[in-house]
């Protein structure tokens, strides 16, 4: 799964937690629901809330299908949770050239430095971003 989808199903499935909760105090929200929100595999969802889970992020109860977020939704940012959900730079690099070429030898570095920058400056613009933008949003247009 690529890391842009896994940051936006992770957005979904936590406001999708958040909003369930506040309206309707401890549903259960399995990930057959969460799922059919999504129009993925319930698998997908677990994945994903296994990783939200490892990183601190949700509680659930094996077996219920209660779960709840255990931070403010104003203190996870994109990049919170890309980095829960990413196992990967934000951009894939491709390393294998030949390096008896000097073409193929140095493009890798130089491709380097620029994902560095850049991705440094995505990362300074992600953290802009909070859960709770996006559950404002979401109360707006319901």
């Amino acid at each position: 799964m690529r890391n842009s989808n896994r940051l936006s199903y992770a957005v979904h499935i936590l406001s999708y937690i958040y909003i369930i909760n506040e309206r309707h105090n401890e549903e259960k929200i399995s990930s057959e629901k969460m799922a059919a929100s999504l129009n993925v595999t319930p698998i997908t969802v677990r994945q994903i809330m296994g990783n939200l889970k490892a990183a601190g992020f949700i509680e659930t109860v094996r077996g219920s299908a209660k779960v709840k977020i255990l931070k403010k939704p104003e203190d996870i940012t994109f990049l919170d949770i890309f980095q829960a959900v990413s196992e990967e730079n934000i951009f894939y690099r491709y390393y294998d050239t030949n390096i008896n070429c000097p073409i193929g030898k140095n493009v890798p570095l130089i491709m380097d430095e620029f994902y560095n920058n850049v991705e440094e400056a995505t990362q300074k613009e992600m953290e802009k971003y909070t859960l709770n933008k996006v559950i404002e949003n979401l109360k707006r247009n319901m």
